[in-house]
């Protein structure tokens, strides 16, 4: 199955076997690409009053007179894409920049794996400022907001990336593959209930650094 939006996670190529009593078949490598099943943004707001559950992507930071850093989460559902007992060897995502901030320039961004679950409610907002939070959004502070909550402000996360890419100031970017993001994704095949996907990190020391990337419902 390949689902085309301007966010993809690409897990190439896939090998696996199907057992029915003693017949087995194993297939040609496959291409899998798959849209995100969620995404947000987390925006730096101690009270979690701000979201953007359905609007654009955001990382990095905003001017001085924005909330600041801004942080983006993805999750793909690959359990329900990607046969049981698949061997992955290969990932990468891509996404596509639609906008960059006046103090943008050629910056490291992570994707780090994400250690809670968390929510995409119908808070929608084309800028970085956000919207008023929704029931179930992912806020700084909530997992689900308004009732469940991140054990540290700006989400729980494994400290060291999966994956850096230099990300400019327009047009697509991949990162992958490496061995880190192989292993999330195979460990989320065989344990669904860990896959809380990750969380795109930007620049967040310089003002006016933030991107702007298409999300599943803002293209």
């Amino acid at each position: 199955m390949r689902l085309r939006t301007s966010t993809m996670l690409v897990v190439l190529p896939l090998l696996f076997a199907l057992v029915n009593n003693v017949l087995v078949s194993v297939s040609e490598a496959e291409i899998i690409s798959l849209g995100p099943s969620k995404d947000n943004t987390l925006i730096n707001n101690g009270s979690g009053s701000v979201s953007n559950g359905t609007g654009f992507l955001f990382a990095g930071k905003t001017g001085n007179s924005g909330p600041g850093a801004l942080r983006a989460l993805l999750a793909f559902d690959i359990a329900s894409e990607i046969p049981a007992g698949a061997t992955i060897t290969d990932v990468q995502m891509t996404l596509t920049v639609l906008q960059a901030g006046n103090g943008s320039n050629n910056d490291s961004y992570g994707l780090h794996r994400v250690a809670q679950d968390w929510g995409e409610g119908k808070s929608f907002a084309s800028g970085g400022n956000g919207a008023p939070s929704e029931n179930n959004d992912a806020t700084w502070i909530h997992t689900f907001f308004n009732s469940s909550f991140w054990t540290n402000p700006g989400g729980d996360f494994e400290g060291t990336p999966s994956a850096t890419e230099t990300v400019g100031s327009s047009g697509t970017v991949t990162w992958g593959s490496t061995s880190e993001m192989v292993a999330n994704v195979q460990n989320w095949l065989n344990d669904p209930s860990s896959n809380f996907g990750w969380i795109l990190i930007g620049n967040e020391a310089s003002s006016a650094s933030a991107r702007r990337f298409g999300s599943r419902e803002s293209t």
